[in-house]
């Protein structure tokens, strides 16, 4: 009977199943976003920027007070900024080297921040709207660098 989107309560019915219903077993589903999240130092934050950087960004995702703080409660929030922080660094990812891979990524993480939360939603949608704008930019810049070769 909750207004947000279902995914979260679909990841929690089948991880219920499977581990049981108990407070704790329940509460652990939050924590493993939190350490979804801090993981995603080790791929794209460091594709992105470097190892160390990638070390740094995992230490503080588990560092800061607000990741024991939702990472207590039976709520959304944890894998919301999972699939918003991957939906972005998998769209810069994209766009900056056009793989296949980081597009479907993009993609897949940007539709199950559409269905956890409603301010997820928004910020992927945010998150879309500046990189279409940015392949736009990227799209005309490249137009007038051919039509300036074609008049030399």
């Amino acid at each position: 009977s909750d207004s947000h989107p279902p995914l979260y309560f679909i990841m929690l019915k089948i991880y219920s199943i499977v581990f049981g219903r108990t407070e704790s077993a329940l509460r652990l589903l939050s924590v493993l976003g939190v350490l979804a999240l801090a993981a995603l130092g080790t791929v794209p934050v460091r594709r992105i920027f470097d190892k160390f950087t990638g070390m740094i960004y995992s230490f503080c995702v588990i560092a800061v007070p607000i990741s024991l703080s939702i990472g207590q409660e039976t709520r959304m929030y944890t894998w919301a900024a999972f699939f918003v922080t991957a939906s972005a660094l998998y769209g810069y990812l994209a766009v900056q080297q056009g793989k296949t891979s980081d597009w479907v990524k993009f993609g897949l993480t940007t539709l199950a921040s559409a269905f956890t939360h409603y301010y997820a939603l928004l910020a992927v949608t945010i998150l879309n709207a500046l990189l279409f704008v940015w392949l736009l930019a990227k799209f005309i810049i490249k137009k007038e660098k051919k039509n300036l070769n074609i008049l030399l």
